[in-house]
């Protein structure tokens, strides 16, 4: 998931800014949800941290403020895309090497600015043979080809077949 801020001006139909109003934020997936709660401060103003985790798609999402002894409840009804997360793979150690004696290969699958992407498969292909490897806690995997393979010339490609949440 990632952490996103939420904030809405809660303010009466003057546009006076209201506190002490509690204010919640919901998001319908097969039903409303509560993402949080929080007090509007002095300027009206309400800020709510959500850890998303829901897949992408489109989704509705509702602020809602409670009734008290001026105000009725009061309601809005918005919109937020989702999209998948863009993905990116880097490879080190990938050189030239004598036969008999070939190099681990790290190949790293991680979203940009985020951080690794851990227990998906990336797909190796070298000398006309596929490995599937599922990467680690910090997003790796390591290749070491096969001691045996004669020499010359051989493309390396790593990819990701991307999933529900992630682009490939």
């Amino acid at each position: 998931g990632e952490n996103i801020e939420f904030t809405a001006a809660i303010s009466s139909n003057a546009a006076v800014a209201e506190n002490s109003i509690l204010t919640s934020l919901f998001i319908y997936d097969n039903g409303w949800i509560l993402l949080g709660s929080d007090i509007s401060d002095i300027n009206g103003d309400v800020s709510i941290y959500v850890d998303i985790t829901n897949n992408p798609g489109n989704y509705q999402f509702k602020w809602v403020t409670d009734e008290n002894i001026n105000y009725q409840k009061g309601e809005y009804i918005g919109n937020l895309l989702i999209d998948k997360a863009i993905t990116q793979i880097s490879v080190s150690n990938l050189s030239n090497y004598s036969y008999g004696a070939p190099p681990t290969i790290t190949a790293t699958l991680s979203i940009p600015l985020v951080g690794p992407i851990v227990a998906k498969p990336l797909i190796i292909s070298f000398a006309g043979m596929n490995y599937s490897l599922i990467t680690d806690t910090q997003g790796q995997v390591l290749f070491t080809p096969p001691v045996d393979t004669p020499s010359g010339t051989y493309s390396f490609v790593v990819y990701f077949a991307g999933d529900l949440s992630h682009l490939k």
